[in-house]
């Protein structure tokens, strides 16, 4: 604690601090960085809500990965890749696209007619459950948001518009009920889609009077997720909506829109309510018993993160274990932040004799950086915080360390040896660093190889094989 209290005592109060920087252009040979420059470009229907990864964002079939870009058409933008990747995402209205590595380059115009299910009408219906986004309050989870029928008939129609991008086939049912029925192995479940629907499926339901309709989805026989809280409470002892509907009108029109969730509180729940997506009309037209609120989206963003590894000798030799200051780093570039960007530092690990700063395109953020903290085998793991500092917007986020002799950064060269730089940029947020004295290509064994190659193939080198016994794994 008492190394903590002192690794952190004196952030901020230099945030205005800048330094004699003693900088040098690299000289003409490897390139030791780990990411690319892509532009992606998405001219299609307005506001089409976009979100693009960079590797499989899926496990077992649920859509888990961060974006590292969130935008809303028609834009363009740059981002950072790591280079070891080769294929990128792209999430646009419950479809998933995949590219090959390179810039991206969407054109599509509409693809239905506007007296059917129109592009723009399933960019509404998307925007109103957005992936990735706890889009229903926490106070109304409880809530019933049913269709209410009344007297007079109602002949009702559902349309199939998508499943937010997750890979499992939802099955939909739907059932209707009265107040007076409480348990759920009293409904006639009545099979709506199968789980092969595609988007446009559109069936007719019927005609009702005098109750209300519910909807439950199923990945697996036996497993049901219900709109009617009540219901979830018998099957799965979790009084909890599994679907919301909320009110929308589009050119005129009013809809009802559905949104089911598929996973209960546990796992892979993420409370988005778009693993099945439907658009239902009636007529006359239908109420839900409660309005849920829609939820606000997002602004756009790109995010890059990872970590940065320092060799403090500079411009001395070092040992190359790459311990001397680790900082895991996330910066966000917001749309509705002009000149600025938020970025987030932790301090993972300090190996060092020297009384290290840690800063960014040339102002130091914290100082102190000294000691031994998280680099030696068997200790126990210092837990650090998480600082939040805002950046001048900038074309690249550089960082650097004044060791007390020298400022060096991510470009300067190392005049020791040309198989080291004095700082390296992992495009990864869980990269384990090296023990004290343990050299960075011992623990990394592909590590030679990256650098044998010029610094042009194996650039998963810090994803690829490890010695554990050479790394904090603390």
């Amino acid at each position: 604690m008492k190394k903590l209290l002192l690794l952190f005592v004196c952030i901020f109060a230099l945030l205005s601090c800048e330094v004699k920087n003693s900088y040098q252009e690299p000289e003409t040979g490897k390139d030791f960085s780990l990411v690319d420059e892509i532009s992606v470009s998405v001219n299609t229907t307005e506001n089409t809500r976009c979100l693009l990864y960079v590797g499989d964002p899926y496990v077992d079939g649920h859509l888990v990965g961060e974006p590292i870009l969130i935008g809303y058409a028609p834009f363009t933008e740059t981002v950072r890749i790591p280079k070891a990747i080769d294929k990128l995402y792209l999430l646009m209205n419950g479809q998933m696209y995949t590219y090959s590595k390179g810039d991206v380059v969407v054109n599509k115009g509409v693809t239905r007619a506007e007296s059917e299910l129109s592009d723009a009408l399933i960019t509404a219906i998307n925007n109103f459950y957005p992936e990735g986004i706890r889009n229903t309050p926490s106070d109304c989870y409880t809530e019933c948001s049913d269709l209410i029928v009344g007297n007079e008939e109602t002949e009702v129609w559902i349309t199939y518009v998508g499943n937010g991008g997750a890979h499992l086939n939802n099955s939909l049912y739907y059932y209707t009920y009265t107040d007076d029925v409480n348990d759920y192995r009293d409904l006639d479940m009545k099979l709506v889609f199968d789980g092969t629907q595609t988007i446009g499926s559109k069936i007719a339901l019927g005609k009702f009077t005098d109750c209300k309709i519910g909807f439950a989805c199923s990945y697996s026989s036996g497993l049901y997720r219900y709109s009617t809280p009540r219901f979830n409470l018998g099957h799965n002892d979790i009084l909890l909506t599994s679907g919301v509907i909320r009110t929308l009108v589009f050119g005129g029109k009013e809809y009802q829109t559905l949104g089911m969730e598929d996973q209960i509180p546990s796992g892979w729940f993420d409370q988005d309510y778009n693993d099945l997506l439907c658009l239902i009309e009636s007529t006359p037209t239908l109420k839900p018993e409660i309005e849920i609120p829609v939820p606000e989206l997002d602004p756009s963003k790109i995010v890059w993160q990872g970590m940065w590894l320092f060799e403090d000798n500079y411009p001395s030799q070092g040992d190359y274990d790459f311990n001397d200051v680790v900082v895991r780093f996330r910066i966000e570039e917001s749309a509705n932040i002009k000149n600025e960007v938020l970025a987030y530092i932790q301090v993972m690990a300090t190996g060092a004799n020297f009384n290290n700063s840690f800063g960014i395109n040339g102002k130091i953020y914290v100082e102190n950086l000294t000691g031994y903290m998280n680099v030696r085998k068997g200790t126990s793991r210092v837990e650090t915080e998480v600082i939040q500092i805002t950046l001048p917007k900038a074309s690249e986020y550089i960082p650097m360390l004044n060791n007390g002799k020298a400022t060096f950064d991510l470009n300067s060269y190392n005049v020791h040896s040309a198989d080291f730089p004095n700082v390296l940029e992992i495009p990864s947020v869980d990269f384990k660093w090296c023990l004290e004295n343990i050299r960075i290509d011992e623990a990394y064994p592909m590590y030679t190889k990256w650098v044998d190659s010029g610094c042009k193939s194996y650039t998963d080198w810090y994803k690829g094989e490890r010695k554990d016994d050479m790394v904090y794994m603390e």
